[in-house]
């Protein structure tokens, strides 16, 4: 069984390596996600929004046809398979 002066010399050592080892940028590496974070959910109104006006638009020129030809968003357009010969 390790003393209690090799188990304190084990935690002296852990702690010298994790404060080497440990980036010290943590609150500003925070601060950089939570801004980024800020920025895509901007960014994804700001989209949300156009998509709405171009589907508004669409709907006056085209009428029923308008889900046919402007796909709702966040949808991934895939080309139609060919049946198989």
């Amino acid at each position: 069984m390790n003393s209690e002066a090799e188990l304190a010399a084990m935690v002296e050592r852990a702690t010298a390596v994790l404060a080497v080892t440990k980036p010290s940028d943590v609150p500003r590496e925070r601060a950089a996600l939570d801004a980024a974070m800020d920025a895509q959910s901007r960014v994804w109104a700001l989209v949300s929004r156009q998509h709405e006006e171009v589907w508004r638009y669409a709907a006056l020129l085209y009428g029923r046809q308008v889900d046919e030809l402007v796909p709702p968003l966040g949808s991934r357009l895939t080309p139609k398979r060919r049946a198989p010969s």
